[in-house]
């Protein structure tokens, strides 16, 4: 994909006004738990929105596994797909005159002395406002994502599971760039030796998208399978 300069480009400009609330609340199951949650709206006029023009020929990151249904392999690998202008494979930022963006957004969280949670739910509308088309590069889809583990501070020890839920992306100029909705997870532990010796040691494991779900985030005609093995040792300390 070449990205083309834009001499042009201007500044944005933008109007927000946001209005939300919180709470919190101590001692609801045990002695010292602790819940609070906060969500928001917010509402953008924006002037010159720099957004991003992406164009990728049709089928040029298609496989037999990610093509449409239906759509026969040999018309897959007709499909020429190479790099730059003469391909199609461009993006520029541009100005979009007149964009409106709203969204909501909700944070919470979780903490006891066994078990914790916390997450957030995030989602966001956008459209040009002369023209009805939504913006391009600005927009993601509802997501939902959620941290619960257990953990034990005597022994310096917490491990737990980390999920991401994304709706169906379908607020798109055309319907070759809508993308499915996906469910990815991670399992991840963590140990700080409460041992004086150790002072400043920490132990992480964990497995990124375990079940090595075959994802897209962005528009890129690209997908996000494979699992990631981490472990990292660390040691820290003030002075």
């Amino acid at each position: 994909n070449l990205f083309i300069p834009n001499p042009d480009l201007g500044p944005e400009e933008s109007d927000t006004w946001e209005i939300g609330a919180g709470v919190d609340f101590d001692g609801i199951f045990f002695a010292d738990d602790a819940f609070t949650a906060k969500a928001s709206y917010y509402n953008s006029k924006v002037d010159n929105l720099i957004g991003l023009d992406v164009n990728t020929p049709l089928g040029c990151f298609f496989t037999p596994a990610t093509a449409p249904p239906g759509l026969p392999p040999f018309l897959i690998a007709s499909m020429p797909c190479g790099t730059g202008e003469a391909f199609g494979n461009t993006s520029q930022n541009v100005n979009i005159a007149n964009a409106e963006i709203e969204g909501v957004e909700v944070e919470f969280a979780y903490d006891a002395e066994y078990f914790y949670t916390r997450g957030n739910v995030t989602s966001i509308d956008g459209v040009d406002v002369d023209t009805g088309e939504f913006l391009e590069g600005v927009l993601t889809p509802n997501t939902l994502f959620i941290d619960t583990g257990l953990q034990w501070a005597p022994w310096g020890l917490r491990g737990g599971v980390r999920m991401t839920f994304a709706d169906d992306f379908t607020e798109v100029n055309d319907l070759g760039e809508e993308r499915a909705g996906f469910i990815f997870g991670d399992i991840y532990a963590m140990w700080e030796p409460p041992i004086a010796a150790l002072e400043g040691v920490r132990v992480d494991l964990g497995i990124d998208n375990v079940a090595d779900t075959d994802f897209e985030i962005v528009n890129a005609g690209v997908s996000q399978p494979g699992r990631n093995f981490k472990l990292a040792v660390s040691w820290s300390r003030g002075f």
